[in-house]
């Protein structure tokens, strides 16, 4: 199953957050104004809302993170491989056997 595009994009993620976090602000004073937080069925439905948008920001968080471990793992083994090709580089021309 293919995630959707504003999910896999890490600044299309940050807007729609961005978004949800306006509503979430927006949505207290009028459901304070409104006397909806005396419903127990929509106190109940702000609360998902919240976890929900909170799991998906540090889900979004987590793998950010984890892509720059594994890139800068790439990185430390490409410079450990390229160290290595120049040591042999170099005992060749100094005429050194391997």
């Amino acid at each position: 199953m293919k995630m959707p595009d504003w999910i896999t994009e890490p600044s299309k993620f940050q807007k729609v957050n961005g978004w949800l976090v306006i509503i979430w602000m927006v949505l207290i004073p009028v459901s304070a104004a409104l006397g909806l937080l005396t419903s127990v069925v929509y106190v109940s439905a702000l609360s998902l809302y919240a976890i929900v948008t909170g799991h998906l920001s540090t889900w979004q968080a987590a793998r950010v993170e984890s892509r720059q471990e594994s890139d800068s793992t790439e990185q430390v083994v490409q410079e450990i491989k390229q160290t290595q090709e120049e040591e042999k580089q170099t005992k060749i021309l100094n005429g050194e056997s391997q």
